[in-house]
């Protein structure tokens, strides 16, 4: 289940992202769902690492 939390947190992301459309890509991860767990590995994050923001320039 989405925590309150997470919905509020990726609504404040979302409101941000408007800004930046067309030069910033946002990734907002639900932690809490199990099937999420790959995409924090990906980014090398631990469960103890989290919440956590990454900016990575590709």
């Amino acid at each position: 289940q989405t925590s309150e939390n997470y919905v509020k947190q990726r609504e404040q992301f979302h409101t941000a992202a408007k800004q930046f459309r067309g030069k910033t890509l946002f990734v907002f991860v639900d932690a809490d769902e199990q099937e999420n767990a790959r995409v924090t590995e990906f980014f090398g994050l631990q469960k103890s690492d989290l919440p956590a923001i990454r900016l990575i320039t590709l």
